[in-house]
């Protein structure tokens, strides 16, 4: 977190992060922009791509991914995790189109 000259704090009391909590959403949308714009090119926009290594059949709980095998309504064809090769491919193909980050999901 940072203060109003976009120094980095570690030093918040519980009262100042309860009034920060607390703030009206779009005051708080204001000022994380601010912040984010002393730190940051705000015409940049980092570019990435993302594959899944593995779908369906998670035994995880999470409600809100429809990959979870306890969500039976969800129509979702399982597959096996990818080939390591296939990946790194891939990868290297998102890089060539102008990815700066790769992320992989593994349901």
């Amino acid at each position: 977190m940072t203060q109003a000259d976009g120094m980095i704090r570690h030093d918040w009391s519980v009262d100042q992060i309860v009034a920060l909590h607390d703030l009206p959403l779009l005051e708080l949308v204001g000022r994380a922009n601010a912040v984010h714009r002393q730190h940051h090119d705000p015409n940049r926009v980092q570019k990435a791509s993302l594959i899944s290594i593995k779908t369906g059949s998670c035994p995880e709980n999470c409600a809100y991914c429809p990959q979870s095998a306890h969500h039976r309504q969800v129509d979702l064809t399982p597959g096996k995790l990818m080939d390591p090769a296939k990946v790194i491919d891939m990868a290297k193909a998102a890089k060539a189109a102008g990815a700066e980050r790769f992320c992989m999901g593994a349901a």
